[in-house]
């Protein structure tokens, strides 16, 4: 019943991520903000967060978003981690999340990845069947690398390790794990 805009298909994409980088980014950094018809402050409306996820499925991240994300990151030294890890999407505003993917080569094995918090800490389980390089970070919601889990050689069976919480506030995380056959992520929340 008012005057409404609505980007072309080209670009509905775009604008969902950036929406999407704009209520995470901002969650609790909001109270001077307005209320609008699509938000309460920085949280996105029910209906808004579907209308965005249809965007986000129709227009997949494009060559020029990604150009415009590496040159933000130049000026600002951030980035919208919705364009660089797409899948994240649908990991924070559905109840679908199946993080993982898959490089050119073949993966060797399915993964069985169990997070659970520990104390002040969060606990990475994975149960490895072959010895392999691995590599682990954790990155904030902002897509910024906040430490270095691990880098080495796994053991065979159940390897463990350690996150501890320490200064990083309360918030969704995420661990990357990397190997020289695949790439993986795992979210994890840490609450204070």
């Amino acid at each position: 019943d008012g005057l409404v805009f609505e980007p072309i298909d080209e670009y509905k994409g775009d604008f969902a991520r950036t929406y999407f980088y704009m209520s995470t980014r901002y969650y609790n950094e909001d109270s001077s903000w307005d209320n609008t018809d699509m938000t309460n402050g920085a949280e996105l409306k029910t209906w808004a967060v579907d209308v965005l996820l249809n965007w986000h499925q129709l227009d997949p991240v494009s060559n020029k978003e990604i150009i415009r994300n590496d040159e933000i990151y130049l000026i600002q030294e951030n980035r919208n981690p919705f364009i660089d890890y797409p899948e994240w999407v649908e990991c924070i505003w559905t109840e679908v999340c199946d993080l993982k993917i898959q490089t050119n080569q073949k993966l060797s094995q399915n993964l069985e990845i169990k997070t659970y918090p520990k104390n002040a800490s969060t606990i990475l389980e994975i149960e490895l069947i072959q010895q392999q390089q691995v590599q682990i970070d954790v990155y904030n919601l902002n897509g910024k690398k906040v430490d270095e889990l691990f880098r080495g050689k796994n053991i065979l069976g159940l390897n463990k390790w350690q996150f501890l919480h320490n200064q990083n506030p309360t918030g969704i995380y995420f661990f990357k794990i990397q190997t020289p056959k695949f790439i993986q992520s795992q979210k994890f929340i840490i609450l204070k």
